[in-house]
């Protein structure tokens, strides 16, 4: 049994003997406090939190019912040797949780602490009910009990103002009697259909018309309710109003619809700038008296081509924020093999690129990397050779750092040569994308030919896309 604190008021000092010699004698796991009147129960009452109050009907100064008149936030048991029907019929109305009769034998005394302890756990019950019962009705939410039948058994305020009712004129009601859309009615029933049949919660969003048919925006989960045997005997459901949301939402994807057109444009138009420059870098070269000249124009072009493949794949593939590097590089690597005049040697070449996406403003600079390495290859690696091996692969461990690798198995490198003294355009640029641009690494070995190793983090690809993500 749990121990509670209990304040007893009582004038009769008999009484209140009897009462200290059953406690005595039967032995009691509750505190008790004894006041003799109305007046010192007051006192006592306005300082201290009782679990209970056992009260004596009539007091010296009073009765048990000034004790209501407190308001006091615990059940009364009201205690009398002169009442009637009438007086306890009277005393649980204003409020009493029980109402024993004193005999001479004082055996009520016997019964007192069960009916402690019963009245208490009532009170508590009830207590914890209106809480909850108050939490339900203040929620903005609409919340109802629906039983088996989809009829509304339990509504709140809330549900009601939706159909435009008084709760009671809700209440034993299906959506069919209730909502002006039949239709909507009897997607309503059937979502009660499913969560009956399935025994499990379903979420909801849907568009509704209220009475006078104006349409709105609801999102509801119903859940399935159990009794103690296990079985359902109906659903809670909860469902609030997102028409402002939606159309919120519906703005924010206009405006976006809006933007996309507007970089698709972009995407194309430089795009299509980009063609005309590599065409007149092209006719520029074919007019070059020199071949250098004309190696260095050809080259601008192929620069240019590389961001030109990128816009399209943009373009095409309708994502404006990030290139898929599978796609991308090996487009690029075809187009590399196939710009590059190498007649008296036969090159083979291999990929592996991992299907990865990365922002448009990483992805350009690998792009422009992988050009001017293939590059390097193509005018030095077989020279004096008639065939030759080209691999160029891309990966993305799990902690996201990339890796672009260009190899080949030609003559290598010069002796003593050195990345960061060389003098070729191409490979400075290649040092300058790499470490200043990408923030990584770029390592050099010459073993059977030569073997550049880009590696750079893509954690924070993502933190600027929106700024800078289609700048190229």
């Amino acid at each position: 049994m749990e121990q509670y604190n209990i304040m007893l008021v009582e004038d009769d000092r008999v009484d209140r003997m009897a009462f200290d010699r059953s406690v005595k004698e039967n032995g009691s796991l509750h505190d008790y406090t004894v006041a003799n009147s109305v007046a010192e129960a007051k006192t006592i009452l306005n300082s201290t939190g009782f679990d209970a109050v056992i009260a004596d009907y009539r007091l010296g100064d009073g009765t048990v019912f000034d004790i209501f008149e407190m308001g006091v936030d615990a059940p009364i048991i009201v205690v009398t040797g002169a009442g009637d029907e009438e007086t306890a019929a009277r005393a649980m109305r204003v409020g009493a949780y029980d109402y024993l009769i004193k005999d001479p034998d004082n055996k009520y005394l016997t019964v007192l602490p069960t009916t402690v302890e019963n009245v208490v756990k009532r009170w508590k019950s009830e207590k914890e009910l209106r809480q909850y019962q108050s939490m339900v009705e203040c929620a903005h939410d609409v919340i109802f009990f629906k039983d088996l039948n989809s009829r509304y058994a339990i509504v709140n305020d809330k549900t009601a103002e939706c159909f435009g009712l008084a709760r009671e004129e809700v209440v034993g009601k299906d959506d069919f009697e209730l909502m002006p859309d039949m239709e909507e009615a009897a997607r309503n029933i059937e979502d009660d259909r499913v969560v009956f049949t399935a025994g499990k919660p379903k979420e909801i969003t849907k568009r509704m018309t209220t009475a006078d048919g104006t349409p709105y925006w609801f999102q509801a989960i119903k859940v399935p309710y159990f009794d103690d045997d296990g079985r359902i005997t109906g659903l809670v459901g909860i469902a609030r109003n997102i028409t402002d949301c939606k159309h919120a939402e519906d703005r924010i994807k206009a405006a976006l619809r809006e933007k996309e057109v507007v970089l698709m444009e972009m995407h194309y138009r430089v795009k299509n700038d980009l063609q005309v420059v590599s065409s007149l870098l092209n006719m520029q070269a074919g007019l070059a008296s020199g071949g250098d000249a004309a190696a260095m124009l050809s080259e601008s072009r192929d620069r240019v081509n590389t961001m030109v493949l990128m816009h399209t794949q943009l373009y095409e593939s309708g994502n404006l924020v990030e290139v898929n590097m599978k796609e991308f590089l090996e487009g690029l690597a075809r187009q590399s093999f196939q710009s590059y005049p190498v007649t008296d040697t036969r090159i083979t070449h291999t990929t592996h690129i991992t299907d990865y996406p990365l922002p448009v403003s990483t992805a350009v600079y690998v792009g422009l990397i992988l050009n001017e390495l293939l590059s390097n290859v193509f005018k030095h690696a077989f020279a004096g050779r008639t065939e030759g091996g080209v691999r160029v692969g891309f990966d993305v461990t799990e902690e996201r750092k990339a890796s672009l690798t260009v190899s080949d198995d030609g003559v290598g490198l010069p002796a003593g040569f050195d990345i960061d003294t060389t003098g070729s355009l191409g490979l400075h640029l290649v040092k300058i994308l790499a470490k200043d641009q990408l923030q990584g690494d770029l390592a050099v070995t010459c073993t059977e030919g030569t073997t550049f190793l880009i590696t750079f983090g893509t954690e924070g690809d993502y933190e600027g896309v929106n700024n800078h993500g289609n700048d190229m």
